[in-house]
């Protein structure tokens, strides 16, 4: 065997455990490195390259898995960038689970049927919602992981070098209403995807616990009128989270997001009217009234929000994500 051919089946052997889109560039800067190498060494010995000298140097460079791994960047479920947000967005939906506990131990106290065995009741709830949490969790580390393989931060960013980059060409400093909360971004999606895999696969899961005799039932918080409002709800998530991805995906707030963000909500004031004014909307006729009051008011409030958005969409001047930076000087 001739020497050349062993340092060929060794690069060979790195560039499969490489990426293919840097595997040809890796392989020549290796295949270079290792004949420049063995060069040396022939001359130091003052003979001809051997095999023996080829397979002392391959031993010395280590084994091509292990040489491999230095050229591969590290990967991660979710990179440093992402885990932050990762934390935040989990805290938040757990401080959610924690209020719908207490609101559903509550329930109970609201109703005639009351406590027959108070510590079942809490067990049987604790151990549904921990599911459904676990649940959550799960979909929300897939939707990071997921943004953490197909978006690299790192790519999204110039990586013009220094001779290339013009400063003539620096983007305009993002206005205050531009400018994203990417936290706050990422957890209306988790959220939104939550929402949907539950009211649409799992409806059966929204509901509390009752005690009878020894043993505890679910009993569903919605009235069965009440689902009829889904698919349009289910409409309103899935723009939500489209609308909140193009965000995340500019980095900024643009005339055109806006305006859908303004379509969008129009929309979803349209979905908040067909809830109130159709039939039940929980089992619970008592906690109905109250629910219907308090989407009430939310109707208000969103009117009111709109009115301010199309103001500031008609007479403020918006900003303008791709202007650049032009010298006045000749």
């Amino acid at each position: 065997m001739e020497a050349t051919e062993l340092i060929e089946r060794y690069v060979y052997q790195v560039g499969q455990q490489l990426p293919r889109k840097k595997q040809a560039d890796i392989q020549l800067e290796l295949r270079s490195l290792l004949h420049d190498t063995l060069e040396e060494r022939a001359a130091a010995a003052e003979k001809e390259p051997t095999e023996k000298m080829v397979a002392d140097i391959l031993h010395e460079f280590g084994r091509p898995e292990t040489m491999a791994a230095q050229y591969r960047p590290e990967r991660y479920l979710i990179g440093p960038k992402l885990f932050p947000h990762f934390l935040f967005t989990i805290r938040l939906v757990s401080a959610v689970f924690a209020v719908v506990f207490v609101v559903l131990f509550a329930i109970p106290l609201l109703t005639e049927s009351g406590y027959d065995n108070i510590l079942l009741y809490a067990w049987n709830l604790l151990i549904d919602l921990g599911g459904n949490l676990l649940f959550s969790v799960g979909v929300i580390l897939a939707i990071f992981a997921a943004i953490e393989y197909y978006i690299d931060p790192d790519e999204l960013e110039e990586s013009a070098t220094v001779s290339e980059w013009d400063p003539l060409t620096l983007p305009q400093v993002v206005e205050e209403s531009a400018r994203i909360k990417r936290g706050e971004l990422i957890f209306g999606v988790v959220m939104g995807v939550l929402m949907i895999v539950l009211f649409n696969l799992y409806p059966e899961k929204i509901g509390y616990f009752n005690t009878i005799g020894d043993g505890a039932v679910v009993l569903p918080l919605f009235a069965q009128e009440f689902f009829v409002h889904v698919p349009w709800l289910t409409a309103s998530w899935i723009m939500d989270i489209v609308l909140k991805l193009a965000v995340l995906r500019n980095g900024r707030w643009t005339p055109i997001t806006r305006w859908m963000e303004f379509a969008f909500a129009l929309f979803g004031l349209y979905v908040l009217y067909r809830i109130v004014n159709g039939g039940p909307i929980l089992t619970i006729a008592g906690l109905t009234t109250l629910v219907r009051f308090a989407l009430r008011i939310a109707m208000v409030v969103t009117v009111v929000d709109l009115l301010v958005k199309l103001y500031r969409l008609l007479f403020k001047r918006p900003s303008s994500p791709n202007q650049t930076f032009k010298s006045r000087i000749a």
